[in-house]
């Protein structure tokens, strides 16, 4: 029961790391967005900065 139950914290764990990793990925686009590196955006409010939030990847990705 106990091996178990620590494979699930293990797992846990894992999900957790994965998720700080998309967050962080999340923030990064913010910053370039803002630098212009996208053709369509949305201004979203980052703290007290204005900043873009693409609208469609796939434009980005042809973009590029």
């Amino acid at each position: 029961m106990n091996e178990s139950f620590n494979y699930i914290i293990a797992s846990s764990d894992f999900i957790n790391a994965s998720f700080d990793y998309k967050n962080k990925a999340c923030i990064y686009r913010l910053v370039s967005d803002k630098r212009n590196f996208v053709s369509k955006g949305k201004e979203v409010c980052n703290r007290k900065k204005g900043s873009f939030l693409l609208n469609n990847l796939s434009s980005f990705a042809e973009a590029s």
